[in-house]
């Protein structure tokens, strides 16, 4: 059986300002460091295969904390990476509707498809997401793993997972560097914890 662990990286102070920041490379506030730090003790007694990471600093400096209690090699993966908003990174979603108001309305009337301006589509983003998950469950049958990565990025997994599709996206909130674990066993997948 394939336990996966995943993560959202700590809070950072563009989580606070409600901003778009897929690939926006925002740090860890203090809180997202004392985060980290208390995750790290949650998980320190878990036998972990393999620890995957997004590449974006947030991420990066969460699963830094989290290995010091285990010592892995950290395997850094763009396709964790937080969807690309382009053109609306680092916005709020009041200045979007300011400064790019037709993209806006486009958007609102086709989520999925609207392809941002410099980023990518929420199917591409979907996509992109899961075909890392589908191929790391396919080519294994057991081990723990743990996935830092970021909240979109976990929402779509919990979605494909659960066979929901792309729509099931909005069915999940996870919170700061808590957890989002599943069971997979013959490729069926069952969800033990959400928000622990």
């Amino acid at each position: 059986m394939i336990e996966l662990i995943l993560i959202r990286h700590g809070e950072t102070d563009t989580n606070n300002e409600q901003r778009y920041s897929g690939w926006t490379d925002s740090a860890l506030n203090l809180r997202g460091v004392e985060q980290a730090y208390e995750l790290k003790e949650k998980l320190k007694d878990i036998k972990i295969t393999y620890i995957f990471s997004s590449p974006l600093i947030r991420a990066v400096r969460t699963s830094e904390i989290i290995n010091e209690a285990h010592g892995l090699n950290i395997n850094y993966v763009d396709d964790l990476k937080e969807r690309n908003f382009g053109v609306f990174e680092n916005m709020t979603y009041d200045e979007i509707c300011q400064i790019y108001p037709y993209e806006k309305d486009e958007w609102n009337k086709n989520w999925n498809g609207y392809v941002i301006d410099k980023g990518e589509s929420a199917d591409s983003f979907f996509q992109r997401v899961n075909i890392f998950v589908k191929n790391l469950i396919e080519d294994t049958d057991s081990g723990v793993y743990v996935l830092v990565t970021h909240s979109g990025c976990i929402r779509s997994i919990a979605a494909y997972l659960l066979g929901m599709g792309h729509d099931g996206f909005w069915k999940f909130k996870i919170e700061n560097c808590k957890i989002m674990k599943f069971h997979i066993k013959d490729c069926f997948a069952t969800l033990t914890c959400l928000n622990c």
